[in-house]
């Protein structure tokens, strides 16, 4: 990865069930709110929550409401781990 496609933030809660993200800089937000096309990050959390799902079925992310590119100071990514054994299917 070069450094002009960098996400950079902090974890500001971690724990067992839930990882919550702060990504304050992202290769794309300065690109996407030149061309007010907030939405495509939606896009790609949608891949995240996919890879996410696919690599452990009891991940789940959110859906974004907080993002840079809508003129927050980050966007918010949010990755919890559900335990209970319902879920599982197969």
């Amino acid at each position: 990865m070069t450094a002009s496609q960098e996400i950079k933030g902090c974890e500001v809660k971690k724990n067992k069930e839930v990882v919550v993200r702060h990504e304050t800089y992202c290769f794309l937000s300065e690109q996407l709110s030149i061309k007010k096309a907030p939405y495509y990050y939606k896009l790609y959390q949608s891949m995240y929550k996919g890879t996410s799902d696919g690599l452990n079925p009891n991940a789940k992310a959110n859906d974004l409401k907080i993002m840079q590119s809508k003129g927050n100071d980050y966007c918010e990514i949010v990755t919890s781990i559900n335990k209970s054994n319902s879920d599982n299917i197969g």
